[in-house]
């Protein structure tokens, strides 16, 4: 009788150690899913700020869409205090756009610790990946800012649009700065509880 007792328990001990293994992953991917909501809300409340003034800003196209999501992932990977331009889209400035769904994929891919098992999701590839789930509405504020900070700095006769999808744009490059500067600070540990498995 004590031997079976003593498998039943052994079985259960093994039952329970497997149910709690399998839920790491399951934790870890709600931390990064709250961490990308964190930063998700702290830009909607920068976009909110920027249209306070009552200013209409017009819709841009799933092309330029495409090219500002590759853009900044190319501004935020960089390193503007060093000088260091390390693009993951480079071809986007020669016109090569790729496809959005893949964005996302590329950003975890270069980033393999932060997105594994046991990854944890925060600075720089938090960042990153936040700017490339960033919605369309959100992502024509910033365009829009950055076309506004070079007409600000260099007068109205100038082709803002066409300067703003440069590589080391001083604008550019401080609007990103901004960003990545926020989205770093957010606190991705111990603000909401996580989910029982």
């Amino acid at each position: 009788m004590k031997k079976g007792k003593k498998n039943i328990a052994k079985r259960r001990a093994k039952k329970n150690e497997k149910k709690r293994i399998a839920r790491i992953p399951r934790r870890a991917l709600y931390r990064q899913k709250q961490a990308l909501k964190k930063v998700r809300r702290r830009q909607l409340k920068d976009v909110v700020d920027t249209l306070a003034d009552g200013i209409s800003l017009p819709e841009i196209s799933d092309e330029d869409y495409t090219f500002w999501l590759c853009h900044g992932v190319n501004y935020l990977l960089s390193d503007e205090t060093t000088g260091l331009w390390d693009p993951m889209f480079e071809s986007i400035y020669d016109g090569i756009l790729p496809d959005p769904s893949i964005i996302p994929n590329k950003v975890m891919a270069r980033f393999p610790k932060a997105f594994g098992e046991n990854g944890d999701l925060v600075g720089l590839p938090m960042a990153v990946l936040a700017w490339t789930v960033t919605e369309k509405s959100t992502i024509r504020i910033y365009k829009h800012e950055a076309e506004n900070r070079i007409m600000r700095v260099q007068g109205g006769d100038v082709d803002a649009e066409m300067l703003a999808r440069q590589p080391h744009q001083p604008q550019v490059w401080d609007l990103v700065n901004q960003v990545k500067a926020r989205s770093m600070q957010v606190d991705t540990k111990g603000s909401e509880p996580e989910p029982e498995a």
